[in-house]
């Protein structure tokens, strides 16, 4: 049996089969280098959690950020962290005008256990980490609306 081949392939081809069969958005290590805020994977930090016997921790990893970004509340037993920053680059010269802008933020709740210390809810944010530390008792209190600040 005879192998089929197909010759002149490029005569009848699709003018824009190039550009509708081809990754429009594929990026070499060098584009990548070059454009680094369209490779952003993750919007949302990651987050640890634990605890012991006398409180819960949560721990965010958010570099870049800083402590008047975040917004920490209580509401019916739920921890609400959000975040919201932009930045604003401009760039001028004789020859053109570059202005980029940066927008990000993220929220996260967490729904608390019945033995939280409401008022011995502590948040710090250093180097890039953001650390809550949340009281807890043997006994089941219900926690109270409040807002927490960020040392």
């Amino acid at each position: 049996m005879k192998t089929l081949e197909r010759k002149n392939a490029n005569v009848l081809r699709d003018p824009f089969g190039d550009f509708f069969d081809g990754d429009l958005f594929a990026m070499t290590p060098d584009l990548r280098k070059l454009l680094p805020s369209l490779v952003r994977t993750a919007t949302v930090p990651a987050v640890n959690v634990s605890e012991t016997a006398t409180q819960y921790m949560v721990e965010f990893a958010a570099p870049g950020m800083k402590k008047e970004d975040f917004k920490l509340s209580i509401d019916d037993n739920m921890l609400t962290v959000s975040a919201t920053t932009s930045t604003e680059k401009k760039e001028e010269s004789k020859e053109f005008t570059r202005q980029e802008f940066n927008y990000s933020s993220f929220t996260r709740s967490f729904t608390l256990p019945d033995d939280v210390l409401p008022d011995s809810i502590k948040a710090t944010y250093l180097d890039g980490m953001l650390k809550i530390t949340i009281g807890r008792s043997g006994d089941h209190n219900n926690a109270r609306k409040r807002e927490i600040t960020v040392d």
